[in-house]
């Protein structure tokens, strides 16, 4: 029998108390919300409107069983290049890139001259003198770390085996069907269809949980041609129009019957893991929190060593024995919550600072 965390609600056992993948992976996916500043449930959301406009264009089983997980997976590569996205900067620092980013390419230039001053100079001061190099060669630079963003991502996907569907998905979902793209500025059918799907998906949320869903459409249709697929714009407007895209997705809608309606969505495919399976995800993980920050490296898999060892001197059951090893390679997931300027910091942390890394147990546990 598998142990289940209060994240886990007890009808969504099956009887015999197993979980199955899709179960794991929906909980897990708060996890790289919290990375990326996201608003709570993105992945889920996501998820539920790529699946929507994947089966409105009558894609087979086996593609959208691959999207499904590569929307809930696709920003678990993220963690390896936060700190390096301005020399072990701040997830305000990155997320103020990415709202640059969506104001469009001609306030882009603009954007990277206005966010070091405006974000990082105040903090950092001295640090200046090696951000503003790193700003003159910005586009090769984050073209690079980027890269190794998506490489890192495609290959825990592959890792965790959701298939090379699910991994060519997550690595190219920042394409954009006019070249403009990341990582590799790839155009139109060359994008992988999934990732054509999954970046229509993100960008509905991300713009809907930020400025609504009527501004969510407008830009969609105002970027069809350029970031995306006119075919699966043309699906979303569809969908928006019949009043089905937006059930259980819109700002405000219960984060619960979110969860569900994503679970919902696997009820047909829906399969008992095994225990190697199970662990496979926890390391999986363990490597996404480890990732964070050079301080961190492997420090969960080293915890989860120790703990399994004193386990088993202490003579505890097998399936305990499995479950301590588990629960102390996701005991610092709640980390990722926590900005790389603090995670990072060389000097002494201000009480604020010490009140934000007190958090991580609470919201580990959540």
């Amino acid at each position: 029998m598998v142990q289940t965390s209060a994240s886990f609600r007890r009808d969504l056992q099956d009887t015999d108390g197993s979980i199955s993948l899709s179960e794991i992976i929906s909980a897990l996916s708060y996890a790289l919300d919290l990375t990326e500043g996201a608003v709570h449930g993105h992945a889920l959301r996501s998820c539920l409107l790529g699946m929507r406009i994947a089966q409105d264009a009558r894609l087979p089983a086996d593609q959208t069983n691959c999207l499904y997980f590569a929307l809930l997976l696709k920003d678990i590569g993220g963690p390896s290049n936060v700190g390096s996205m301005c020399d072990g900067g701040d997830r305000s620092i990155k997320r103020g890139v990415t709202a640059a980013d969506l104001n469009g390419a001609d306030s882009e230039n603009l954007s990277r001259i206005k966010l070091p001053w405006k974000k990082v100079l105040p903090r950092v001061g001295a640090k200046f003198g090696r951000i503003l190099p790193a700003g003159l060669s910005q586009p090769k630079n984050n073209r690079e770390r980027i890269g190794l963003r998506y490489d890192r991502g495609a290959a825990i996907v592959t890792k965790l085996g959701m298939g090379h569907f699910a991994a060519d998905t997550v690595r190219n979902l920042d394409e954009r069907w006019d070249g403009s793209g990341h990582p590799d500025s790839i155009r139109g059918e060359q994008i992988p269809l999934l990732a054509r799907i999954g970046a229509v998906a993100q960008h509905l949320d991300i713009f809907s949980a930020a400025t609504g869903t009527q501004n969510a459409i407008k830009t969609l249709q105002e970027r069809s041609g350029t970031w995306f697929d006119p075919h699966f714009v043309r699906i979303a407007l569809s969908l928006h129009r019949r009043g089905t895209l937006w059930t259980n997705c819109s700002p405000g809608d219960s984060q619960e019957d979110t969860r569900q309606a994503v679970l919902d969505l696997d009820a047909g495919t829906q399969h008992t893991l095994e225990p190697d399976q199970i662990d496979r995800i926890c390391e999986a993980f363990a490597d996404v929190v480890d990732a964070k920050s050079p301080f961190t490296f492997r420090h969960s898999i080293g915890v989860a060593d120790a703990a399994f060892g004193i386990a088993e001197t202490m003579g505890l059951p097998a399936d305990r024995v499995q479950l301590v090893r588990r629960a102390a390679l996701l005991h610092d997931i709640g980390k990722l919550s926590v900005s790389n300027a603090i995670l990072d910091k060389k000097a002494v942390l201000s009480a604020a600072e010490w009140e934000t890394v007190r958090q991580h147990p609470r919201i580990t546990r959540l």
